[in-house]
């Protein structure tokens, strides 16, 4: 049996007017961080629909808000939409910087480059929430143009920060965050099914991080700091911490880390962080989860970028929440967890 969902349509001029309120029994939710992959809505009745409007979902005779997104396309009764980040879908010029809080560096980009006539120029209101975290982003170019939501991804990836949206008083308002939740999940339950596990060691690729002076010469290295990932994912500065040997190496320039704006650099935990750290999370996990489970709830594991300790087949995985997929006629929740994706287009995507 198909579940219901109330739908409504909300104009995209900033006054977030209501333009159509319908009902959807088929249709088909992807809230992926990583992909961005589209959903769907077949609607019961057609309205003045057009591309650029925004969608919200929620549960019928509830104010259960589960999808808030854009407009793509609507064509014989059915709207495909992307996620409301997907509206960041163009370029803007990057350098190589750092800070000390990665929240108020994404919300100034947003401020800065968001005119009105990009796709989420009617939501005016960002909030910065959660304390404040050190980020660093290098590329070899000076000055690049980089597409913002590539952007976005690429440091959600590295620190767990994320943009989202939800109806406030003056319409959609968006929030820069990071989630505090830890799940736990294991697969010893017959409300956890259809278990896609494709793991690789944390440390198959780079796990040592040497960061040196800018006085180094080829014949005389200045090390500064040096950094291993653990099998386990964690940072040490010893080698004989779990750490896998031989070592395979990058290096990097401390003063290039240098913020242009505040002159400050980031501490060499931090950029050891930066550098290592999101590869902890270089791993596919996906899992189906029943909607009506008494074990979890929805509103649990709806926190995307939470931590996660899984636990299968014996074997213990550190992970991310990075997506969730939801059906119309599912009785299943399918939750995805780490940082890659199988799918041609994502192996391509230039980080």
């Amino acid at each position: 049996m198909s579940t219901p969902l109330g739908i409504w349509v909300l104009s995209s001029d900033g006054n977030f007017d209501t333009v159509h309120v319908t009902t959807s029994y088929n249709w088909e939710i992807n809230n992926d961080y990583i992909s961005s992959e589209q959903s769907t809505f077949e609607l019961l009745d057609n309205g003045p629909i057009v591309e650029g409007q925004f969608i919200i979902a929620k549960r019928l005779h509830t104010a259960d808000v589960i999808y808030i997104g854009i407009i793509n396309a609507f064509e014989n009764g059915q709207v495909k939409t992307g996620l409301m980040q997907t509206g960041l879908n163009y370029d803007i010029i990057m350098r190589p910087g750092s800070g000390k809080d990665i929240n108020a560096h994404l919300a100034a980009l947003i401020k800065n480059n968001n005119s009105k006539n990009q796709p989420l120029g009617a939501v005016s209101e960002i909030e910065v929430d959660g304390d404040a975290s050190a980020w660093s982003y290098q590329q070899e170019d000076a000055v690049k143009v980089k597409n913002m939501l590539s952007y976005f991804t690429h440091m959600f990836k590295k620190y767990r920060n994320i943009l989202t949206f939800q109806l406030s008083s003056n319409g959609i308002s968006g929030r820069l965050s990071k989630s505090t939740k830890n799940l736990a999940l294991k697969n010893n339950s017959i409300d956890f099914v259809d278990w896609d596990v494709s793991v690789s060691p944390a440390d198959t690729g780079t796990n040592n991080l040497i960061i040196y002076s800018i006085d180094s010469t080829p014949t005389v290295p200045k090390i500064l700091s040096s950094w291993y990932l653990t099998r386990g994912g964690d940072l040490t500065q010893s080698i004989d911490d779990n750490v896998r040997v031989p070592v395979l190496s990058k290096g990097v320039i401390y003063e290039s880390y240098k913020d242009d704006e505040t002159g400050e650099i980031p501490s060499y935990q931090e950029i050891a962080e930066s550098e290592l750290k999101a590869s902890t999370y270089a791993h596919e996990i996906n899992v189906s989860i029943r909607n009506e489970s008494k074990l979890v709830q929805f509103a649990d594991f709806n926190s995307i970028g939470a931590l996660a300790t899984i636990t299968y087949d014996n074997t213990i995985y550190q992970s991310v929440l990075t997506g969730w997929t939801m059906k119309s006629d599912n009785a299943f929740t399918t939750f995805m967890f780490g940082n890659v994706r199988s799918s041609l287009s994502d192996l391509l995507e230039d980080e």
